[in-house]
């Protein structure tokens, strides 16, 4: 019972405010199959997140109008997009930058020039982590269905048998009555 996606039923936002890595990026992940979207800016990538479901998403921190950390935070406060994995892609590479962006709630934080195929491995990583999570989350869902279930048949079960001794101890006080 596999129900693990394949690439090609994954989706991906890349968010960069340079044309050209948002090129990079994409051949990169083309190549691997994946179903791919891109922003410019921040304001556009909350756009798209509302639009659309995506699995994953490749975000620069220094873009105009809203960075992304202010995206990483808008996404992560609210229930809808919180579990979207982000992986901050970006030239900041000071200790404080990546702090930063993990506290605000990224999985991963990458810098450029970055090499494709280390990306590629975190990405996959990451896709497939979400893939799991999503599937216990669904076999959560129906064992507790069943529970519920099975917590019915047991109450209904259990008022029969209380009607059942109460019927007992009725007839054996009828019998020991008579004798």
């Amino acid at each position: 019972m596999n129900y693990s996606k394949e690439n090609k039923d994954f989706r991906i936002l890349i968010v960069d405010d340079v044309a050209k890595n948002i090129q990079v990026l994409g051949s990169i992940l083309m190549a691997e199959n994946y179903q791919l979207s891109y922003s410019q800016n921040g304001k556009e990538a909350l756009a798209a997140v509302k639009q659309n479901e995506f699995d994953l998403i490749l975000l620069d921190i220094m873009m105009p109008v809203v960075d992304g950390y202010e995206v990483c935070r808008q996404l992560k406060s609210d229930p809808k997009t919180i579990d979207i994995p982000i992986i901050f892609l970006t030239a900041k590479v000071d200790k404080e930058s990546v702090v930063k962006g993990l506290k605000l709630g990224a999985v991963d934080y990458v810098t450029n020039p970055f090499n494709a195929d280390e990306l590629l491995a975190r990405v996959r990583t990451h896709l497939s982590l979400k893939d799991k999570t999503e599937q216990l989350q669904s076999m959560n869902q129906i064992l507790e269905q069943k529970v519920a279930e099975r917590t019915v048949q047991l109450k209904e079960a259990n008022e029969k048998l209380s009607t059942l001794e109460k019927a007992k101890s009725e007839f054996l006080t009828i019998i020991s009555h008579e004798l």
